[in-house]
């Protein structure tokens, strides 16, 4: 009888919803990291998706921009030594404009 966690696995490569779902864990962990920095920044910093190796990071200010390009280097040694060098290769942070 095969492990439930590699029936998962297979079904998860048959659909090629494998590097979805990894790439959600990856932005799950991002936030929780970013929290453990900035627990009153909940709403302003947020991690939102990854795609190609990018993981994108938006802010509610160029403020919080500083401040998240300031530790981004520790934020993807961190995502990289849990999710590995191709995941996750480099941090967009992107400020977000509200009128």
């Amino acid at each position: 009888m095969d492990k439930l966690s590699d029936v998962i696995k297979k079904r998860l490569n048959h659909h090629s919803l494998e590097p979805a779902a990894k790439a959600a864990m990856v932005v799950d962990a991002a936030n929780e990291l970013l929290q453990s920095y900035w627990a009153e920044a909940k709403t302003e910093v947020r991690a939102t998706k990854v795609e190609k190796g990018t993981l994108t990071i938006e802010v509610s200010h160029a403020t919080w921009g500083s401040e998240v390009q300031m530790h981004s280097d520790k934020l993807l040694k961190a995502l990289q030594s849990q999710y590995g060098d191709k995941m996750v290769q480099k941090i967009r942070i992107k400020t977000l404009t509200i009128d």
